[in-house]
């Protein structure tokens, strides 16, 4: 299975007042797994959000090597139409 190819992705979700980050499978977000929270008003320190975003996509990255054996090159993209807001 090449990288990718792999059925899961990191989610990062804006909830109220936290955005949340799961461990998602590719097309739902029935099943994820929470890995962690920030507080939105922290997240308006680009430095310290940027760094939450890699800790998360650091955690996503050792689950995957486990399981599939391969440490994964994470490529940021845009949430699909159906996880937007007002949609989940």
């Amino acid at each position: 299975m090449a990288l990718h190819e792999l059925p899961v992705r990191l989610a990062i979700r804006h909830e109220g007042i936290m955005i949340n980050a799961y461990l998602a499978l590719n097309n739902t977000m029935k099943g994820s797994v929470l890995l962690g929270s920030i507080d939105r008003e922290l997240s308006g320190h680009a430095d310290l959000f940027e760094r939450w975003k890699e800790l998360m996509a650091l955690a996503v990255s050792i689950m995957v090597e486990k399981v599939y054996g391969k440490m994964p090159m994470m490529i940021e993209r845009n949430a699909p139409p159906h996880e937007k807001a007002g949609n989940t």
